[in-house]
């Protein structure tokens, strides 16, 4: 059943009311205690291999070389068409000069990459190109800015009961780095230029322990002209829209691409149980 309830307003979601030109969503472990299934995170069958992080707390690959090949399944389903849409992905990633060589405002990138392939669209398809591109963006460092950019942090239900009764605690994970420096983030609403709102799904049956959703955020977007998932970070939530490809990387995937490879971003964090460290330099 899906509902509008009460939204808990916080100070510092009043940052939400000033426009960023660019906006990403940042992406690490699960390692938060309150991001669990419940309120939508860590969904298994979403395969789900990390979660939104706040300033600070996010993850990126620390070696500058990446490998890829491809497994015997793979190249007798897909065939060489395949492999060679991966290639292309890839080098899109490789034409990428040093990120922080562009443009303050990343103008040399579009707001929108996205196309579609039409009779894909009736036969079924999803472009591979895109998909290994997106799955890319997520290897990197990147969250799905359209599914994260407003977040249920806790839901309380009141002695009212389900769903007469409920209040939510909602935050932000989606940023802009315009107007200000690259270390100066702020929370935005937009993605590439689309400005987000969201309604709260709520469904009473699901069991505390269960792992599906009680209640998530839904993003919309305030103007029905503007296109969803235009980010190819996004790509990986809409796995409806048959036929959806993407020719290249927009501006938001480039600004948090440029966010996550700055010069002195640095996040230190323990080393787990029974792992091995792996200095990739001698300084």
């Amino acid at each position: 059943m899906t509902r509008f309830l009460k939204t808990l307003l916080c100070a510092g979601l009043l940052m939400a009311g000033v426009r960023g030109a660019l906006g990403f969503a940042l992406h690490g472990p699960v390692n938060e205690a309150w991001q669990v299934p419940t309120i939508g995170y860590n969904l298994p069958w979403y395969v789900d291999i990390g979660a939104p992080k706040n300033f600070a707390d996010e993850y990126r690959r620390n070696v500058p070389i990446m490998f890829y090949s491809f497994d015997p399944e793979f190249e007798d389903y897909f065939g060489v068409h395949g492999m060679e849409a991966v290639d292309r992905a890839f080098a899109i990633l490789n034409s990428l000069a040093d990120v922080s060589s562009y443009s303050n405002d990343l103008s040399e990138f579009p707001l929108s990459t996205k196309a579609t392939n039409f009779r894909a669209s009736v036969l079924g398809l999803m472009d591979m190109k895109s998909i290994t591109l997106s799955l890319m963006m997520e290897q990197l460092g990147l969250a799905e800015p359209d599914r994260y950019t407003w977040n249920i942090r806790n839901r309380f239900v009141g002695p009212g009961g389900c769903p007469n009764d409920v209040d939510y605690l909602i935050v932000m994970r989606n940023y802009a780095i315009q107007p200000t420096a690259l270390d100066t983030l702020m929370y935005s609403p937009y993605v590439n230029g689309a400005m987000l709102t969201y309604f709260i799904d709520e469904d009473c049956n699901v069991a505390p322990n269960d792992l599906d959703p009680a209640a998530e955020a839904w993003e919309v977007v305030t103007d029905p002209i503007n296109d969803r998932y235009t980010a190819v970070a996004s790509f990986q939530v809409n796995t409806i829209d048959l036929g959806a490809l993407y020719t290249g990387l927009t501006r938001d995937d480039v600004a948090g691409l440029r966010y996550l490879m700055r010069f002195g971003n640095v996040n230190l964090e323990s080393l787990g149980t029974n792992s091995l460290m792996l200095r990739t330099n001698a300084t």
